[in-house]
Order: C-alpha cells, then structure tokens, then sequence
C-alpha cells in the first residue's frame, strides 16, 4: 500500500487526487503508520514467541494464557494508534518533487516533524533491544539444545531455520531506523527534497518487511502452511508419529510426544 501511496503520485492524475481530497491523503498516510507499527511490534512479539518455544521444549503444552493473550493483543493493537493519533491535529504538507521520487511527505511545522522522528525513533529502538535480545537469548537456546543431544529432530530444525529467517526481518528494521534518522537529519536542515528520496526508499523496506513475515513464509515452507491449516481449523494434521516431537510456530504452542 505504501509503495502506490508513495510511488504513484509520481503520475499527475494521482497528484490531483491527492490535492483535491485531503482526507483521503491523510487517511491514506494514518493506514499506512497504524500498519507499519503493528507489523514491528508484531514481528517482536513472534521473536519471544520464538524464545518461548525453545525455552519450554520439554513442557507437554506451553498455552499462553487468555489474560496474557489478551492483553499482548490489546497492546498491538492500540499501541500504534496512539503512534499517529498525537499527529492528527497538526498541518501536513505533500510536496510533489520534481526529481521522480514521488510525494514529500512533511509537517508544516518543522518542530512536530522532529517530534515524529524522536518519537519513531524511540519505538524503534525499543523493539530493536526487545528482538535483539529474544533473538540471543533464542540463538543461545538452540546452542544448548544441540550440544546437549548432539542432533535435533525435525521439528526442533524447522524452529532454528525460522529463528535463522527471523534475521532479515531484524535487518529490515534496522534499515527503517535508519530511514528515520536520515528523516531527522533533513528536518533540522530543512531539506525537504532529501525527505523526499527517504520517502522513496522507505515503500520498498517495508514491503520487504511486511513480505519477510507469514507471507513468504507460507510461499516457502509446506510445514508453515500445514501449521496454519491446523491452527485455524483448516485441516487436521495426519501422519504425526507418537515419537516425533510437533511444534507450532504461534502464541499457542503445542508439543505433542
């Protein structure tokens, strides 16, 4: 949605959309910050998920409990309301540049624009240190578990190549901090156009964000499409032999023996 947002007002029929119908525009650029803060907080709570599940490999069934299940639901979904909704009442201005990148999006007042960035920033950051440190601790889990049996089982395998893929999405958000700081940087020098070809770049580092979560996932891996089916009610999981150990991969986790 963000690469249309951004890229298609390179064509003057969108130009003149977005200036006829401000709503629109801004509506559009509210879609597009909701999703992209539920997607990093999202892709924080799968990498403790991820912790979750090595670090009670040996319980029969780790359910998360409803309390517990509501309240993370709760948090991603009002957490990243609240990260635009401070923006509504202040001017946002839509610069259409000349040099091909599209639209600037910027405050018309220079302040609330380093506000944003302070703000992006520190949301960043802390889901950063969240995954960074789910990420270690998990590394170290799937150290321990092959040093203690020498091999793992099939399922135990498929874990760590998901903690392994988990890695790009960590890169991805990596790269939007540094959007953010570039963004920063340009509002104290007042360089709008630069804004600009951030704002160019940014569609396609959260496209690949968004894509490096269940949806290539499902592209890549039969077992996550199994896991889903089974998950959702689908389809019911056939052919698990009693002495194999089945993970699923969600807040739910279940380890059958």
């Amino acid at each position: 949605m963000s690469i249309i947002y951004y890229q298609g007002s390179r064509f003057r029929i969108a130009q003149a959309f977005y200036e006829s119908s401000a709503l629109w525009a801004t509506m559009t650029n509210f879609v597009i910050s909701y999703t992209a803060h539920f997607e990093i907080i999202g892709h924080t709570m799968i990498a403790f998920n991820r912790f979750n599940v090595f670090r009670q490999i040996k319980v029969t069934t780790a359910y998360w409990s409803t309390r517990l299940m509501t309240i993370i639901y709760s948090i991603m979904f009002i957490v990243p309301f609240f990260m635009y909704a401070y923006r509504f009442p202040f001017e946002i201005r839509y610069r259409f540049t000349d040099t091909g990148t599209g639209v600037s999006v910027s405050f018309t007042k220079p302040e609330i624009q380093k506000v944003v960035s302070y703000v992006n920033l520190s949301y960043y950051t802390i889901n950063i240190i969240a995954t960074l440190i789910f990420s270690i601790l998990t590394y170290q889990g799937c150290r321990k578990l092959t040093r203690k049996r020498g091999t793992v089982n099939q399922s135990e395998l498929h874990e760590m190549k998901l903690f392994i893929f988990s890695l790009c999405t960590f890169s991805c958000l990596i790269a939007r901090y540094c959007y953010e700081l570039t963004v920063l940087t340009a509002s104290f020098l007042n360089e709008t156009t630069i804004i600009g070809y951030a704002q160019f770049v940014l569609p396609f580092i959260g496209a690949t964000y968004a894509l490096s979560g269940s949806i290539f996932l499902l592209a890549l891996s039969s077992r996550v499409r199994r896991d889903y089916l089974h998950f959702y009610g689908i389809k019911k999981v056939e052919g698990t032999h009693k002495s194999a150990t089945f993970i699923i991969s969600h807040f739910s986790t279940t380890v059958h023996h």
